[in-house]
């Protein structure tokens, strides 16, 4: 049966490569967007929340719009290309209300990406008979640590602000095509009559809490990061570190993630988690400086 699944396991691990890889050259370009379009720390805040926000209305309907592309793996190989697409917009804005629109629309993708994939990655997992979910995730921060090495290459050349997306939005497409034709059928299962919104059950509220905690957290390493950087001195390409380190630890985290849960439980493991990942913030902004903050944003990983 393992046989069966190894390529579609290695397409859905590819296709999780390209949306780190995607979120990663973002990371590297937002310090220089701000400064191509003048914006204050408010404004970037606002196309930032418009991200965000595109991403939560688009969460609700992705799992029903993977049911009616007809499967998991269809859902996950038409978002994948959609999402590069949207990834290179926001950088040709001429002003912040195209900026906003531009991020929303790029929130909404990605997120729909990153539903889709998951669930095919969730189906791939039952059909495995092992827990093999955390490894997909260490192809996301891997594909975050490349993206953000290959952002900074992109600043080092001095390639253009508003090009600055495209060669990663071409990247990006490469790893879909070479990967989304092994990623299989998936789950094709139709459940009618579900509603496309309710509240979580309350036994899973606690969790839920720390779920949102820990995704403000990732959300201020890929936003905020190079942007902290460059306000102590240090170039675009040097800020470009701490989104690095801090996808180097998740990497390593998600390919040990399974075995140290394990060892040690899911309870010791997420409160050792959030500590370790407080007192990297801390560190990242008591001690201002480029070592103190890197080993700062490389424990949050």
């Amino acid at each position: 049966m393992k046989q069966t699944l190894i390529l579609p396991r290695w397409g859905t691990f590819a296709m999780f490569l390209a949306n780190g890889f995607g979120f990663g050259a973002w990371a590297t370009g937002i310090a220089p967007l701000k400064a191509m379009l003048s914006l204050s720390a408010g404004s970037l805040s606002l196309a930032l929340l418009a991200m965000s926000i595109g991403g939560l209305i688009a969460m609700q309907p992705a799992s029903h719009l993977t049911q009616r592309l007809g499967g998991t793996g269809k859902a996950a190989q038409i978002a994948s290309f959609a999402f590069p697409v949207a990834l290179s917009l926001p950088f040709l804005s001429p002003n912040l209300p195209v900026l906003m629109a531009a991020c929303a629309l790029m929130g909404a993708t990605g997120c729909i990406m990153g539903v889709s994939i998951n669930a095919h990655a969730s189906h791939i997992e039952t059909s495995w008979g092992a827990p093999i979910m955390s490894s997909f995730h260490a192809g996301f921060s891997l594909g975050g640590l490349v993206g953000t090495g290959f952002g900074a290459l992109l600043l080092s050349l001095h390639v253009p602000t508003h090009l600055l997306m495209l060669p990663a939005a071409i990247g990006v497409l490469s790893i879909v095509a070479l990967g989304s034709g092994f990623l299989g059928e998936g789950d094709t299962t139709k459940h009618e009559g579900q509603a496309m919104f309710r509240l979580p059950e309350r036994a899973i509220w606690g969790l839920a809490a720390i779920l949102t905690l820990c995704f403000m957290s990732e959300g201020a390493m890929a936003d905020w990061s190079g942007i902290y950087l460059t306000t102590l001195g240090e170039s675009p390409a040097r800020a470009a570190a701490g989104y690095a380190a801090f996808s180097a630890t998740m990497v390593l985290g998600r390919l040990t993630g399974d075995a140290i849960v394990h060892r040690f439980g899911r309870s010791l493991v997420i409160g050792l988690g959030c500590a370790l990942a407080a007192l990297g913030l801390i560190l990242a902004t008591a001690v201002p400086t480029l070592a103190a903050v890197v080993a700062g944003f490389a424990l949050v990983g």
